[in-house]
């Protein structure tokens, strides 16, 4: 299998292409499983030895976090008021997104719908110096129960001080 462009495909979208083929074929009636069925295992130690060379020539390494913006990605969004703390709804939903993001990790919609103000300490470090302390709730990697995963460490937001804190 190539792509449009005639080059392999990514080992991990071979997977998906034989997933979608096996639902194809289940709704038009097939009776067989391209994917579970033993009449073909074949071809899918075909699939997965094409999937091995590809990650060996180091195809299907992709990074599993996002990278920083630049500093000046970051003056783009200042000057085009994406961020700020005045009374504009959206630049306070922008900035404060932001910042949740960056020093609390927070990753989807879902987490910023599911924090609570009451995750959010006010706290003094032994300086004196003012950090807020995000004390984390259920999330999708941390879900609780008997077995609860912590973080090693308590997240904390500090001030620096300046118009351009919050950013």
């Amino acid at each position: 299998m190539k792509n449009k462009n005639g080059q392999d495909y990514e080992p991990d979208n071979l997977r998906v292409v034989i997933a979608a083929l096996d639902r194809h074929l289940k709704e038009k009636q097939y009776p067989l499983s391209i994917v579970k069925d033993q009449e073909y295992q074949s071809s899918k130690h075909v699939l997965e030895g094409k999937a091995k060379l590809l990650r060996q020539d180091g195809r299907g390494k992709r990074p599993n976090k996002a990278r920083n913006l630049t500093k000046e990605e970051k003056e783009v969004l200042r000057k085009e008021n994406k961020f700020g703390s005045t009374t504009l709804e959206k630049e306070l939903v922008n900035t404060m997104w932001w910042l949740l993001t960056q020093h609390f990790g927070l990753r989807g919609r879902q987490e910023h719908y599911n924090m609570k103000v009451d995750d959010l300490q006010l706290c003094k470090d032994d300086n004196g110096v003012e950090f807020v302390q995000f004390t984390e709730g259920q999330t999708k990697t941390r879900q609780g129960g008997l077995h609860t995963k912590l973080r090693d460490f308590q997240l904390r937001m500090f001030a620096f001080g300046g118009e351009r804190d919050a950013q």
